[in-house]
């Protein structure tokens, strides 16, 4: 019953944020195209590999996925702990979830350290869950974008488009989007009504939204602002 429970809720992730819909049932958003998926991590010379659903679809033209967990991992998060660690990513507060931005397809590779362009970080805090984001510079260290650290609801699949059109990925670069999760995600979802706050992107929004057109593999096309 417990994988059910959390395979809905992360399924839920894939739904726009508002008040109505952060709250909904098992059935929201799409049904992905993998279930189940092995993804394999080979980070500071370990390997890690945990399971996923996964939502294929073309961004203008480019390959890209949705990945998101099949149930909570705490030793997956942990690992990404300790990889930030590695990098010099320094987190004071509790970890929610994790999401990877790769420049690759993770359904068909293992997902090694230089394909990671950025990583954001949900952290909680009191009743306050709050979005980092660590970008990969041309040195290859990560840096925050200090200017995107905002309060958020919850963790849905606008907020996460929204950034790596944006910010990690601007050219449309073929990517995938994996959403790690651990104990903590669960515990927060079950009292979600502390942590309500309007969802915010960043500090300073951008204007002049541009259009992009999303073909799901097993689907139709959809046109759509980019944010």
């Amino acid at each position: 019953m417990k994988q059910i429970n959390v395979l809905a809720i992360v399924l839920c992730l894939l739904v726009s944020c508002n008040r109505n819909t952060i709250k909904t049932n098992k059935n929201c958003g799409r049904e992905p195209d993998l279930v189940g998926q092995s993804i394999t991590f080979n980070l500071m010379n370990k390997s890690m590999t945990s399971t996923f659903n996964i939502i294929q679809y073309e961004e203008d033209g480019i390959d890209a996925e949705s990945v998101t967990s099949s149930d909570t991992d705490e030793n997956m998060l942990q690992f990404f702990i300790k990889y930030c660690a590695d990098k010099n990513i320094v987190l004071k507060d509790h970890v929610m979830a994790f999401v990877i931005y790769t420049n690759s397809i993770a359904s068909e590779s293992t997902v090694n350290d230089d394909q990671i362009k950025g990583i954001t970080v949900y952290t909680v805090k009191g009743n306050r869950i709050m979005h980092h984001l660590y970008l990969r510079d041309s040195n290859d260290n990560f840096y925050e974008e200090e200017n995107v650290r905002v309060r958020v609801p919850w963790i849905t699949a606008n907020h996460i488009s929204f950034y790596s059109r944006n910010y990690v990925f601007p050219d449309n670069q073929t990517n995938s989007t994996i959403v790690i999760v651990g104990d903590l995600f669960s515990k927060v979802w079950k009292n979600l009504d502390l942590y309500w706050t309007s969802m915010k992107y960043e500090v300073n929004p951008r204007p002049n939204p541009k259009v992009t057109t999303i073909k799901y593999k097993h689907g139709d096309s959809v046109s759509g602002c980019k944010l």
